[in-house]
């Protein structure tokens, strides 16, 4: 499958493609676009590294306003909350146990414009740590499919232009086109 979804660099548009499924062989490791994982709605999205997309509005004070502070981890309840969602979901996209690796990696997205979200990565404390590219071509691999965490936060036509905010740099990107079928990932 060819993911319709694209970046700009300096004004040339470049596919996602390459990135996707380097480590578990499939875009969407879980064969799913979204799934319930601990009560929680999840995208799992390997763009060259596994990642777990929530949406950071349905965990209260998981994403300060306006800017995420990285000295401050998350309260004790939604640390473990989101540990015990990683444990699983690394089940689900066949890592196995990942109790001591830094994979996958959890990415709390939220919807900031009407063609806009804002990305950012927890560690297993808890805290922000610096978000890059790759956090951000996660969320945007996922528009791919209709039924993903990230469609479902931004209601796009298949051509529209969105931006990605990880951390200070903002990403835009482009979706072309939609696939509806996970298998095909």
């Amino acid at each position: 499958m060819v993911t319709p979804v694209y970046y700009s660099v300096s004004g040339a548009q470049r596919p996602l493609v390459q990135l996707l499924g380097r480590r578990s062989g499939r875009a969407l490791p879980t064969g799913n676009a979204r799934d319930l994982v601990d009560g929680l709605w999840v995208t799992c999205v390997d763009v060259g590294r596994p990642m777990v997309l929530l949406d950071g509005n349905l965990l209260p004070g998981s994403l300060p306003e306006p800017e995420p502070d990285p000295a401050l981890p998350l309260a004790q309840h939604l640390q473990e909350r989101l540990e015990r969602v990683r444990l699983q979901t690394g089940y689900l996209m066949g890592l196995g146990d990942v109790m001591q690796q830094p994979v996958p990696h959890m990415l709390l997205v939220r919807r900031c414009g009407p063609a806009m979200l804002l990305v950012q990565r927890l560690d297993h404390s808890g805290s922000a740590v610096s978000a890059s590219f790759l956090n951000a071509a996660a969320a945007a691999c996922a528009l791919a499919w209709p039924d993903s965490l990230t469609s479902e936060l931004l209601a796009l036509n298949s051509s529209t232009r969105l931006q990605i905010r990880a951390g200070q740099k903002l990403y835009a990107f482009g979706l072309t086109g939609r696939t509806g079928d996970p298998s095909e990932s």
